[in-house]
């Protein structure tokens, strides 16, 4: 089975948005991607806008595609709304073993196996993260 190729990725989920979460959607934003950032909690909103203000400061200094906007996120605490209409997922979640295990089987039963799942892991191989997910070949960090 194929990937969906790159080029081809107009809308990515970023799952997690505190500061290594938040710099990806902004960097998918600025980018001119289409982005559903899921946060587990809508209290966590205020500090993720915050980062985004923060980063797109930065990557705007540097160059934006024409496309881009911060308008073109969207916000949400439902997961399968986060999926909706991905081509890609850069999962941004707490460094917890156990935690990243649980959200990559769920994953994996969510999303179509073309999807590339993208892990914003420091500390953990692959190989732990993707134990339980029912289709680890798509899993990288990235």
């Amino acid at each position: 089975m194929g990937y969906i190729a790159p080029e081809k990725v107009s809308r990515v989920a970023s799952i997690g948005g505190g500061p290594i979460g938040g710099g990806w959607a902004a960097h998918f934003l600025a980018r001119g991607y289409d982005v559903n950032l899921y946060l587990h909690d809508a209290s966590e909103e205020p500090a993720f806008q915050s980062i985004l203000k923060t980063a797109w400061k930065s990557l705007s200094a540097l160059g934006l595609h024409p496309a881009a906007s911060l308008d073109r996120v969207r916000i949400v605490t439902n997961l399968k709304d986060a999926l909706d209409g991905a081509e890609f997922i850069q999962e941004s979640a707490p460094e917890n073993l156990g935690l990243k295990q649980k959200l990559y089987q769920e994953l994996g039963t969510l999303v179509s196996e073309d999807i590339v799942i993208g892990s914003s892991t420091s500390g953990l191989t692959m190989t732990e993260i993707q134990a339980k997910c029912p289709t680890p070949q798509r899993c990288v960090i990235g």
